[in-house]
């Protein structure tokens, strides 16, 4: 029982909220701290019970998040099944979807002791470039928690101040001739020849910046029922919505709210990212229809939404601000974590 809303920026950047639903007598979650493996650092919060979590970002710009899935075959499940909690945990150190990607085909075997459950994985448009496959599409058939794309929100009306990326002039020698051929016959044969020099240098470097500009952020859903892992790939914004209560209606009803989200977004001109932070946490914080078992802040008498995160992931940082009690809860602790971003 989870809400997930991703929204890329430009320049590469994004913001993912993460609404987190739980019974009401689970205990509360401890408070996100900076934590190390290998060469990597991350912030989670943690399940003080299971030792997993629900949700950690980390200082390659990745974000991995948890929802509930439905099973089909729930008799598979050993007597104590192992807690998806600590599949997420083991593997907040990842830097791309396709790492994500590679560890869960390789251990296919031991999430069968795992209950069903979907994945989302958020990438920064720089992080593990090596890796990346654009268009790679989705594997599978389309997971019962789905997602309500509602159209791209552009980098015209969601995009930080500073404005999108420019890029680079194209740089060609004219008429197909080479560089330097339009010197005139002034120049002695050394001059030339730095000339020469000069000019395939420009063009390299200008090369470079083409094939290094920003490439748009863009998550992964990874959806495990028990017997298969399927994938799919969400280059615009997306909404994941799972409910032990009401899967069709929460996917309905959010769906609307996140179409109509989207729509006032677009009517905006422009914003920065603490801007569409505070947007997405409100629209988290939201009781519409009604407040109950299917607006986006979740309420019912056995569960209800117990924490709200956002996560914005730019060029420089990597923030989770953490908001420790019901999303519609203005007294709730909230706890604001960092981390610097690496390459990887």
């Amino acid at each position: 029982m989870c809400t997930v809303g991703f929204i890329p920026l430009a320049g590469g950047g994004y913001i993912l909220g993460h609404n987190r639903d739980e019974s009401r007598r689970r205990a509360r979650g401890l408070l996100p701290e900076r934590r190390a493996r290998g060469d990597r650092n991350f912030i989670a919060p943690r399940d003080p019970l299971g030792g997993g979590t629900w949700i950690g970002a980390n200082d390659a710009g990745v974000t991995l998040c948890l929802l509930n899935a439905a099973e089909t075959d729930p008799g598979r499940l050993p007597s104590e099944p192992v807690s998806r909690g600590r599949i997420l945990w083991q593997i907040l150190h990842l830097d791309s979807i396709e790492a994500v990607r590679r560890h869960l085909d390789a251990r296919r075997e031991g999430l069968r002791k795992v209950r069903a459950f979907h994945l989302v994985a958020a990438m920064h448009g720089d992080a593990g470039l090596a890796a990346v496959a654009p268009g790679a599409g989705g594997r599978a058939d389309s997971p019962s928690v789905t997602h309500h794309a509602g159209g791209r929100v552009g980098p015209s009306t969601v995009t930080p101040r500073s404005g999108g990326p420019v890029d680079p002039p194209a740089v060609t020698p004219r008429s197909g001739g080479r560089v330097g051929s339009r010197l005139g016959p002034s120049m002695d044969g050394e001059a030339s020849q730095r000339a020469v020099a000069s000019g395939r240098a420009f063009l390299k470097k200008a090369g470079e910046r083409a094939r290094t500009r920003p490439i748009e952020a863009r998550a992964g859903s990874f959806r495990w029922d028990g017997a298969r892992l399927t994938e799919h790939d969400h280059a615009g914004p997306a909404l994941f919505v799972s409910s032990g209560y009401d899967q069709q209606g929460a996917e309905l009803e959010r769906g609307k709210r996140w179409r109509a989200f989207l729509a006032h977004l677009r009517e905006r001109s422009q914003f920065d990212s603490d801007d569409l932070a505070l947007e997405l946490s409100r629209w988290l914080a939201r009781h519409e229809p009604e407040r109950g078992a299917l607006s986006v802040c979740m309420h019912r008498e056995a569960a209800a939404s117990v924490s709200r995160t956002i996560v914005t992931a730019s060029p420089s940082a990597i923030t989770m601000h953490y908001h420790d009690g019901a999303p519609c809860d203005a007294a709730a602790t909230e706890v604001r974590r960092s981390l610097k971003r690496r390459s990887s």
